[in-house]
């Protein structure tokens, strides 16, 4: 065993290169004889205390045709899930990502890499962590290949973040969020149709939705038109064009509708990773204008385990069906792809091509066309394999985790969340992470919203015509459709990140900030528990500045003023949740934003100190919260009085500003 790095002991099989010194950072290299051996066992992590990994979501019981070296059951492909375990041999088959926490406090990290047509992952073994190998065609495995990249720090968060930078900067694939575009579709409240209708969707449906977003007084600004509007035959596409039974005119006139009678400025249509989900009719004409391979495979789809026809368009064909299929596509009026099934690829091209180095020629011309075509509006979905975010270098955009069920239990709900928050600790690295839509009608709607709205990502309903909470959506968005979102991805809080939520009685924190303010969102994920308990700090808050904070809370409409390291408990019911927002105090005074809004920060437009008081800026009317402690009054723009109530105890002052004014003054002396 080699003893350097000391905080990791790799064998000797293994050659290492030192990069990124500030975070003890090295590469390990695999050789040819090891590169066909496929697999590489005794990697040791001393002083072990606990571990977060993220890998390929793998419940046990079906579709056991899909079973992978022999052992593997992948139940869905596409999708990852944080597992948690205290020594090596805990660590699943398949993981993509792993973090680890030291006796001493300490963090280190494990990156199983993609690199050439190598994909590498971790698993743990008797021995310890085994890195297996696979992706290169047999006969063809290079010399030497990066297999793995692993460092260590005091802080979890800046540890993934210079982690994944190094390892962009020596794969030379993929890029970090922050260094791409925001997906310009982000900024607006979205609708897409996919729980409303499925594949049954057609252009009275959608008309009628709208119609129904109009009625309720808030419409979206985006929207996705999602599977089933397409030509098909089974899990084929038999053309470009849609299905014309569903939309008889075609997609042009129904996008000129909604986006001329409803406001839609944004219209986004999905489409599979092949162009649908098994590729182009063997035995219509579009075969013959792009080359595939004619690969039978067992299927996600594969009833008994018998082989499927599967038909993925040559490597140096997919650049050509992009090209033709996207440019028509903007002909008829799309901004936007919703683009599925990224991560069964590697089942449809097993065999015949080397994994990695075809999915960058997929996502290389992916990529290409929707920046040009699309603004890089791109969900990237079905896709949480290494393969696609290893690519990612201008695409912006990840679907986050398994889909969002509406008739799911309650267990799977929670999952749900907790899911996301700890799959983005690695995803908020090259990606903004997308919760996936949801229904304001269905069980457990505020708890999905309230999640969605501190996420940091996108805020997108599936409902049902006629159906909507639009109580609910208000407190997401702003009456003209902006959706109210924080400044980055939300991530766990420090104390949550090696705890297993939603196995064990504990409460799930994420961090979020918008501005100079902050935001805690506090949930009871626990399928276990009906009560889990708790507490909440602004020092969650790792990247919040200042000394003394007002905190409010959304649900329980409570203020208090809290020290940067003081701690208060809370308690929560199953599927309960809290969001608090935390602002520095300023001469002891603070802006919340408004109070029905989850996000109240992203209310704030401004807020001037003066010398008489403080003028605050917010998106729209509605009761504004500030913590004031002294008496004051407040005016509005005119100098006219606003209703308000100052609760001399706490220092909470509420002012509802009415209809038609969106700013205020705070004024120190009340009689001013």
């Amino acid at each position: 065993m080699s003893t350097t790095p000391s905080f990791i002991c790799i064998p000797d099989s293994v050659s290492t290169s030192l990069a990124a010194p500030e975070i003890g950072g090295v590469f390990l290299e695999a050789d040819a004889p090891l590169l066909k051996k496929r697999v590489l066992d005794g990697i040791r992590i001393p002083g072990l205390q606990a571990f977060l990994s993220i890998g390929r979501f793998c419940p046990q019981g079906r579709f056991d045709a899909l079973k992978k070296y022999g052992d593997l059951l992948h139940f869905e492909p596409f999708w990852v899930a944080p597992s948690f375990g205290k020594t090596e041999s805990e660590l699943l088959r398949e993981t993509q990502f792993l973090l680890w926490e030291r006796t001493d406090g300490q963090c280190g990290i494990l990156l199983p890499l993609c690199h050439g047509d190598t994909r590498t992952s971790l698993e743990g073994t008797p021995d310890g962590i085994a890195l297996r190998m696979e992706g290169a065609l047999e006969g063809t495995e290079p010399e030497k290949t990066l297999v793995a990249f692993s460092a260590i720090g005091p802080d979890p968060y800046r540890l993934v973040h210079d982690a994944m930078r190094a390892v962009a900067e020596r794969l030379g694939t993929f890029r970090l969020r922050e260094d791409k575009t925001k997906p310009p579709f982000m900024g607006y409240l979205g609708w897409c149709t996919w729980n409303a209708f499925y594949k049954e969707v057609n252009e009275e449906g959608v008309l009628e939705g709208l119609e129904s977003f109009q009625k309720g007084g808030l419409l979206p600004k985006f929207m996705i038109l999602d599977d089933g509007w397409q030509d098909y035959d089974g899990y084929y596409l038999n053309d470009f064009s849609p299905d014309k039974k569903k939309l008889p005119g075609g997609l042009a006139p129904l996008i000129q509708k909604a986006k001329e009678r409803f406001g839609i400025r944004i219209f986004g249509v999905w489409h599979a990773f092949l162009g649908y989900w098994w590729g182009p009719h063997p035995e219509k004409p579009i075969s013959q204008k792009y080359r595939t391979l004619k690969n039978r495979v067992v299927s996600v789809f594969s009833k008994d385990g018998s082989p499927d026809l599967l038909c993925p368009i040559v490597p140096e064909d997919i650049g050509k069906f992009y090209e033709d299929f996207h440019a028509y596509l903007r002909e008829q009026g799309v901004d936007m792809l919703k683009v599925d099934n990224q991560g069964a690829f590697e089942f449809q091209i097993d065999g015949k091509l080397g994994r990695f180095g075809t999915f960058k020629a997929y996502h290389d011309a992916l990529q290409k066309t929707t920046s040009e075509k699309f603004s890089k509006n791109l969900i990237n979905c079905m896709s949480n394999v290494s393969d696609v975010a290893f690519n990612l270098h201008t695409s912006n955009g990840w679907r986050n985790s398994l889909d969002y069920y509406p008739a799911a239990d309650t267990a799977a709900q929670q999952s749900h969340v907790h899911q996301n928050a700890m799959n983005a600790l690695w995803s908020s690295s090259f990606a903004w992470p997308d919760w996936d839509m949801f229904q304001t009608h269905a069980p457990h709607a505020e708890f999905h919203a309230a999640a969605r709205a501190v996420s940091g990502g996108p805020v997108y309903v599936s409902d049902v015509p006629g159906q909507q909470n639009f109580a609910l959506l208000r407190k997401m968005a702003l009456a003209d459709g902006t959706a109210l979102l924080c400044d980055r991805p939300a991530l766990p809080a420090r104390d949550s990140i090696f705890l297993d939520c939603w196995n064990e009685p504990h409460l799930l924190k994420i961090h979020n900030r918008k501005g100079a303010l902050g935001v805690i969102g506090v949930f009871h994920c626990c399928r276990n528990a009906d009560t889990a308990s708790g507490d909440f700090s602004p020092a969650d808050i790792p990247d919040i500045g200042g000394e003394r904070f007002a905190v409010y809370a959304h649900n329980a409409r409570t203020l208090r003023v809290m020290d940067a390291n003081e701690r208060e408990k809370i308690m929560l019911h199953r599927t309960g949740f809290e969001i608090f927002t935390v602002a520095p105090l300023q001469a002891g005074f603070a802006a919340l934003g408004l109070a029905e809004k989850f996000n109240s920060a992203a209310t704030l437009l401004g807020v001037t100190e003066e010398a008489d008081g403080w003028r605050v800026g917010l998106a729209e009317a509605g009761l504004a919260v500030f913590c004031v402690p002294f008496p004051c009054r407040a005016v509005g723009p005119c100098g006219e009085e606003l209703e308000s109530h100052h609760d001399a105890e706490t220092g909470k002052l509420e002012v509802l500003l009415p209809s038609g004014i969106q700013a205020c003054r705070i004024c120190k002396n009340p009689n001013n």
